[in-house]
Formats: structure tokens, sequence, C-alpha cells
């Protein structure tokens, strides 16, 4: 799995030089903060939209009770994130599997090899 560091650099955003000093600066900690500051917000009840992704939310689970007949537990509400994505999202992410739908649909096949 690509790690924070990985993304910056396939953006060049990892090392990155500055143009008066000439040295070389990691700003995969840029990444690093504003995804805390997203969580902050999100905690606070607030949506972030990023524009042609998605959103975030917080959305909060309802406490239960769980017997198992050996014991009883109770777990406590929760707060999770919640994602939804873009349509443009979607659509990036599902291009290469309708195209290759596609391409079988013309072979006669009707199921979508992964």
């Amino acid at each position: 799995m690509p790690s924070i560091n990985d993304v910056a650099a396939e953006v060049s955003l990892n090392p990155i030089e500055c143009p008066h000093c000439h040295r070389q600066i990691n700003t995969s900690g840029l990444l690093i903060a504003v995804f805390q500051r997203v969580l902050r917000r999100i905690s606070k009840g607030e949506v972030i939209f990023i524009e042609k992704f998605g959103s975030f939310r917080a959305v909060e689970m309802k406490a239960k009770r769980i017997n198992t007949g050996l014991f009883d537990t109770e777990v406590p509400k929760l707060l999770r994130i919640s994602f939804r994505q873009s349509r443009k999202a979607k659509s990036i992410l599902n291009k290469k599997r309708k195209a290759l739908h596609k391409v079988r649909k013309r072979q006669g096949k009707n199921e979508v090899e992964e």
C-alpha cells in the first residue's frame, strides 16, 4: 500500500527544491497537516467537500448492547467518517472497467474479468 510520501512524490511534492537556496524540502508534512485539519473539522460536524473527488462527514453510530450468551457488553456511540465520492471520481474509477466491459461484450461474453 503506498504511503503519503509515495503519493507526494507522484505529484512532484516530495521532495521539492527551494528556488532561493536550492535545498531539498520534504513536503509530505504538508499533506499530513491538511488531513489533520480535515479530521478536526469533520469532528466538529462540518462537511468537507473536495471538488471532483467527494465529500467527508462524521456519522454517529448508535450505542448498542451485545449479548453473546457468555457475557453482556455495551458498545458506546461512536463517530465514524463517511465518504461519498463525486460523480467525476466515480466516472474516472469506472472508465477502465466500462471499456473492458464493452470489449468483452463485442466478443460475445457477458462477464467482466478483473
